[in-house]
């Protein structure tokens, strides 16, 4: 038996073995952590696009008047938030 502590590697590979890794952010590693920053200005006009076409949609469906002041309603509440 022998008293010497074996010791570790000096890299440890703890993250993805892959040949090809497609991600927006990744993090790899012990403590390891991925930020991203986004444009709140594009997501803001994705979403009134998106909003856009869904009142769109909505109106093609001959909902009964009270049902669409209802959507109307909501619709403007949460875009208001």
């Amino acid at each position: 038996m022998s008293d010497t502590i074996p010791t570790p590697p000096a890299q440890i590979n703890e993250g993805i073995q892959a040949t090809h890794v497609s991600a927006e952010v990744l993090a790899v590693g012990r403590n390891a952590r991925a930020l991203k920053y986004t444009d709140s200005t594009s997501n803001q006009q994705a979403l009134l696009q998106a909003v856009e076409q869904l009142r769109q949609g909505l109106q093609s469906l001959s909902l009964p008047s009270h049902a669409q002041a209802a959507i109307d309603d909501d619709m403007t509440k949460s875009l208001s938030q």
